[in-house]
């Protein structure tokens, strides 16, 4: 289905099921509010309409719709349902009451009132195109392809129907037709966002595509959809001290029973509560058992669902959130848009998408150095990658899981193979080696699971090309959608997992691993395409590890090969999986706080270095007559020393001022917050030459700032030091042996 089927919601119950009466005139008012979106005011106008005329329909039909905007779909329900009992003829009430059921997960309900509203007028292309889309969530995308083409019979220019017969395409694996529709449905409407993310979020299924083309099209996005102005960092509200307690706020759709779960949960249960405030800004539109889990597991939980960007943005600025974390990127019901504004003084892409956003107000993202290779990955990023150590990833299995069961080899006679990815990473590359796989492995089978798999047409269309390929039918076992323990208990079925190429699956490689399955996997040249490498190398698991084709088919064929190899994976993989770095959650909470705080620091550090009124920062007259700026914190040595004697405590300090001549040149290796530099350039005076090396980021800021306070233009400061690099560094000095260190 569409990536951002769900975010045009607002389109399918508009005004055109609500009738206007010339003569009430309180309703219509009613009606301008709820146009203007101004929901709170249509309500009170039509519940004091209705408490003069509990049976008009139309206030009915009015007052379900704003209860639907609400989120209050009971009230809704009920509301539309009576506007319909007292009018079922009308075919508006009857597609906005399949609309709200549609909403509310009846998609069954939905589809009957859409199909009646038809029948009383064939061309409500509103009921069709509803119809289509109800179709698609269930799974049935042959059914909403034909409504979909229906509506469009009706209303050719009926821009959302194409948009989303456009990403059945994807669904269906069809990268490159979805890809060609969603160019044109953007050159008929420039300025929609969702269906350029809708391309962009293509270009990751689609194999040979051109990295540096992709993030172009990534910059175009942002040039397109994000304000052309934004705040100065000096016109926050935050609190400004760089080791206080710091505010993170996490923006996601997927605080539910979705994969993201698996792996923010293990994050906002283990936050350091003396070091980070939680706040969740969930846009979830039907919460469920997981949601109520991350909710316990924040310290403040925003409902953002049908809020619009504007609200939204603030209420971070409200909650004053230091540090915002993006966890959708450019896939569905994303707020890609809200970030562009640059709600927080800091921001952060994380999980949910394996791509750049494309926005420069996007400071960094969370990744690993296999998943994106240092030298090698930045140019394709608008943000800083920040490269956590053991993995970017962290697991948390459901409880309760399966147990492990035994190789189903031994029972079968036969290899199975599965992939439980989506049907849209399954191209034909993929299904090509597969079928080689198959062909070098006699009687084995493969079973492939996917949700959309449901849909016959789709199923048929899968089934017939791994026939080209030369399998017979009987080789392939397709399943649809099944509950989740049902999902993981079919892993007893699999001996050995295939990973999908060049996108790679994520979730579904933990949950195989969990359940025992060696997977096979791909190294490619993006961060899609790396994330098996990634996941495997935590488990030192490279036998299922290929740089090519040729040696993913190769290590396929070894392992199916060594049984009693499979045997002995299949009792200890759950054991390595929770020995790894990708389960031990305190460590990589750990690891995310460290780099959250240096984030905040170095926001701070650069307000700090421009000179703005800083709550952090204090003067000291030092002795040589000149300032320094410190951090205003009694906790720290070096401060505490210059505030108390306006001079640093080594005997070396009156050497150097002895020693130091007009026009002289000094390095200052490690040089904190500057006494010495200082000091060295007051001494050289502006004929002289000071270097100095300070790699600590707010150490640097402070110094900067001392150095404009005191106008000492002749003084470089690098920040670096020997100790930021694994590599071996060089730093050639005057001979003066007084003046070297080791």
């Amino acid at each position: 289905m569409s990536q951002k089927i769900k975010r045009k919601s607002a389109k399918k119950i508009h005004a055109k099921g609500v009738k206007v009466s010339s003569q009430n005139h309180a309703l219509d008012d009613a009606i301008q509010q709820y146009h203007a979106g101004r929901i709170s005011e249509a309500d009170q106008l039509v519940q004091n309409h209705l408490r003069h005329h509990p049976t008009d329909a139309d206030a009915l039909n009015l007052a379900g719709l704003i209860a639907h905007q609400s989120g209050k779909y009971d009230m809704g329900i009920r509301l539309l349902q009576s506007a319909v009992q007292l009018n079922d003829q009308d075919y508006c009430y009857l597609n906005n009451l399949g609309a709200v059921l549609k909403d509310s997960g009846d998609l069954k309900g939905s589809v009957h009132c859409f199909e009646k509203a038809l029948e009383l007028k064939p061309s409500y292309v509103l009921a069709s195109y509803n119809l289509g889309r109800a179709y698609q969530f269930m799974g049935e995308l042959g059914l909403a392809k034909h409504w979909y083409d229906y509506t469009l019979s009706h209303q050719p220019d009926f821009y959302l129907a194409h948009s989303n017969l456009v990403c059945l395409y994807k669904d269906q694996g069809e990268i490159e037709k979805a890809i060609e529709g969603l160019k044109i449905a953007i050159q008929q409407n420039p300025q929609n966002a969702i269906d350029y993310s809708n391309l962009l979020f293509c270009f990751n299924y689609m194999a040979g595509a051109d990295p540096q083309a992709v993030f172009e099209h990534h910059r175009e996005w942002a040039r397109r959809h994000s304000p052309k102005t934004l705040r100065a960092d000096g016109d926050y509200l935050n609190d400004r001290r760089p080791n206080r307690r710091i505010r993170v706020g996490y923006v996601s759709p997927d605080f539910r029973s979705h994969s993201v779960a698996f792996f923010i949960f293990p994050v906002l249960s283990h936050h350091h509560r003396d070091q980070v405030e939680v706040f969740c800004y969930s846009d979830v539109s039907h919460p469920d058992e997981a949601t109520q889990v991350l909710m316990n597991s924040a310290d403040h939980w925003r409902n953002i669902d049908r809020k619009t960007d504007e609200r939204v943005l603030r209420q971070i600025q409200d909650d004053r959130i230091d540090i915002l974390v993006d966890l959708t990127g450019h896939s569905s019901k994303n707020r890609m848009m809200l970030f562009g504004g640059k709600p927080a003084p800091v921001q952060v892409a994380y999980l949910g998408y394996p791509n750049t956003t494309g926005l420069d107000t996007m400071d960094y993202r969370f990744t690993d150095a296999l998943a994106d290779p240092v030298g090698i990955s930045d140019s394709y990023y608008t943000e800083r990658l920040i490269r956590l150590s053991g993995g970017f990833l962290c697991y948390q299995p459901s409880d309760p899981t399966p147990d492990v069961s035994e190789l189903p080899f031994l029972s079968n006679r036969h290899i199975t193979f599965g992939s439980f990815n989506n049907r849209a990473k399954i191209g034909p590359k993929v299904i090509a080696v597969w079928s080689e796989l198959l062909r070098q492995v006699p009687e084995s089978r493969l079973i492939l699971k996917s949700s959309v798999i449901s849909d016959a047409e789709t199923r048929q269309r899968l089934l017939s090309l791994f026939v080209q390929n030369g399998i017979v039918e009987s080789r392939i076992e397709i399943l649809p959608y099944l509950p989740f323990q049902d999902h993981l208990s079919l892993y007893h079925q699999v001996d050995i997992a295939l990973d999908t190429f060049p996108y790679n699956g994520t979730t579904t490689t933990f949950e195989a691993m969990w359940m025992g399955i060696p997977v096979i996997t791909l190294t490619g040249e993006v961060h899609a395409s790396r994330v098996g490498t990634s996941i495997l190398s935590r488990i030192e698991f490279q036998d299922g590890i290929a740089a090519s084709e040729n040696e993913y088919i190769k290590k396929a064929v070894e392992l199916a090969g060594n049984i009693d190899f499979l045997k002995s994976l299949r009792k200890s993989l759950r054991g390595k999986m929770q020995a790894s770095s990708l389960m031990d959650q305190e460590a990589f909470v750990l690891k995310l706080e460290s780099a959250y705080r240096g984030m905040w620091q170095s926001w701070c550090a650069k307000l700090i270095a421009e000179g703005n009124e800083h709550p952090d920062v204090a003067q000291v007259r030092f002795k040589g007559d000149v300032t320094l700026c410190i951090p205003d914190a009694i906790q720290y040595l070096t401060p505490d020393i210059l505030s108390e004697c306006q001079n640093w405590s080594e005997q070396e300090i009156d050497f150097v001022r002895a020693f130091l001549k007009p026009g002289m040149r000094v390095v200052d290796i490690g040089a904190n917050y500057g006494s010495y530099t200082l000091t060295a350039a007051k001494c050289v005076g502006p004929e002289g030459k000071v270097w100095a090396f300070e790699s600590s980021e707010l150490s640097a800021a402070y110094l900067t700032r001392s150095i404009r306070l005191n106008r000492f233009d002749h003084v470089t400061l690098i920040q670096a030091g020997v100790q930021n690099s694994d590599r071996q560094a060089f730093l050639h000095l005057t001979p003066i042996p007084e003046l070297n260190e080791e």
